[in-house]
């Protein structure tokens, strides 16, 4: 009984997972043909698979209707799915641009406030605080003062 049990719990989960499967998939193919090429064909191994294991689930917790509702679900996805693949070209460099519209390539050049980081500095926070509650990293906080001719050194008369 317990081993009946087990694996009808198997099967539930196959189901749910296979709910999710067609969920995404549903989404892919609302999406088309706006969808990354590697996404889509993740999608479609997933349904491929959802069919090969449906096939070996002809015990008696499912029934042949049940396995042939998965397959025509699983083909109404496959079919626009597949179509999408074999007409677009694959493209060599799914990633966006790293370099930004200034044509610069690296990060974004950091805006830092110097005279309100002097201020900070000036009340007795370190440059370390500073940097960290500007989002920034130390160096760049140092090089933003030194483009501005300002020391990191703590001003005289301060505590």
């Amino acid at each position: 009984m317990a081993s009946a049990t087990h694996a009808h719990s198997r099967v539930a989960d196959f189901l749910q997972q296979t709910n999710t499967i067609f969920c995404d998939a549903r989404h892919l193919v609302s999406a088309l043909p706006n969808v990354e090429r590697f996404t889509v064909e993740r999608s479609l191994r997933l349904l491929y698979a959802v069919k090969a294991v449906s096939t070996q689930l002809g015990d008696q917790l499912s029934s042949a209707e049940d396995i042939t509702l998965l397959h025509k679900i699983s083909d109404a996805l496959i079919l626009p799915l597949q179509h999408h693949t074999d007409t677009t070209e694959e493209n060599p460099c799914p990633q966006a641009p790293t370099t930004p519209p200034n044509g610069v390539p690296g990060h974004p050049q950091a805006v830092i406030d110097v005279a309100h980081a002097m201020h900070l500095h000036n009340l007795g926070n370190s440059w370390e605080q500073i940097a960290e509650a500007m989002g920034v990293a130390q160096r760049t906080l140092y090089h933003h003062l030194h483009a501005a001719g300002i020391g990191s050194f703590r001003s005289k008369g301060c505590a």
